[in-house]
């Protein structure tokens, strides 16, 4: 069996970045002096640079997809199948065995082994 992978293609962020082009490019023809400060201009700038956005998220060459093909998925009849057929028992734990420690802290010191005022005579 062979995998087939699509190409995505993305029209609606093709039309929001022309549209944000088409803003920047009209705002630098504006301050540059190279086109008159009106309303026609800049919607007309702003809208031409929406409708090629758009074509370009419709209709430019798709970049081929990252990364491996997808593998194909290995089906099981039952989820026992993939759990180990096995038990183990382990030894006993090496923590049981560490005797506890002798207690040398003076009631006078607290954990930190700072003096500790209340019982300090």
């Amino acid at each position: 069996m062979t995998s087939h992978t699509t190409l995505h293609r993305h029209p609606i962020r093709g039309f929001i970045w022309g549209l944000v082009f088409g803003l920047g490019v009209t705002g630098l023809l504006m301050v540059f002096s190279i086109v008159e400060l009106s309303i026609p201009n800049l919607i007309i700038y702003t809208a031409v640079g929406a409708v090629v956005g758009l074509l370009w998220g419709l209709f430019a060459p798709a970049k081929k997809p990252k990364g491996a093909p997808p593998a194909a998925p290995s089906w099981r009849t039952s989820p026992t199948e993939s759990a180990p057929l096995y038990e183990e028992t382990f030894p006993p734990s090496a923590a049981s065995e560490i005797p506890p420690m002798a207690e040398t802290a003076d009631a006078s010191t607290d954990e930190r082994g700072e003096d500790n005022e209340d019982t300090a005579g």
